[in-house]
């Protein structure tokens, strides 16, 4: 009986250098941000992707402010609320991406209380995957399309979820 060693199929390492080389290959424009992830946008849409030993991460923020008219002039903790329920809606709906409150700095938990600034308050959607043991050209080709069409989904369409708010 032969059995399944990952180890020995010594697939190579993600990095942004073959990401950016394969998104190239596609016509996509990338650069380097200072943190170390590939940026780029696509449909309008920006988008980070950041390689590290274990993940690939590919995600977008969504900004409600710019998307719903007169979000911007709710109080702050009905924003809050806003966000919360409409994440937990879309991710009721999608297994990917995830969606988060998220202030910039950290995602937002319904328990948080604080009094944050009112600026920033986004929705992250993100895509992880596992790219511990590497991924083969065409491994990485799908995961990266993948990710990249659910990331645009999903910032052309939460909008559609959010209940009217007046």
């Amino acid at each position: 009986m032969t059995s399944f060693n990952p180890e020995s199929e010594n697939l190579p390492t993600v990095t942004c250098e073959r990401i950016q080389a394969l998104l190239a290959r596609f016509d996509y424009a990338t650069q380097i941000a200072p943190d170390g992830s590939v940026q780029g946008n696509w449909n309008g849409i920006n988008i980070e992707i950041l390689p590290t030993a274990d993940w690939l991460s590919t995600a977008t923020i969504w900004n409600p402010d710019k998307e719903i008219e007169g979000f911007s002039t709710l109080d702050f903790k009905v924003q809050q609320m806003l966000l919360i329920m409409l994440c937990e809606q879309w991710n009721s709906l999608h297994v990917q991406p995830r969606a988060y409150p998220y202030t910039g700095e950290s995602v937002l938990s319904p328990a948080d209380t604080s009094t944050l600034s009112s600026t920033g308050l986004t929705i992250r959607a993100d895509v992880n995957l596992s790219i511990r043991r590497g991924m083969s050209e065409e491994q990485l080709e799908s995961a990266l399309m993948f990710s990249l069409a659910a990331c645009v989904n999903a910032a052309e369409t939460l909008a559609e979820l959010m209940p009217p708010i007046f």
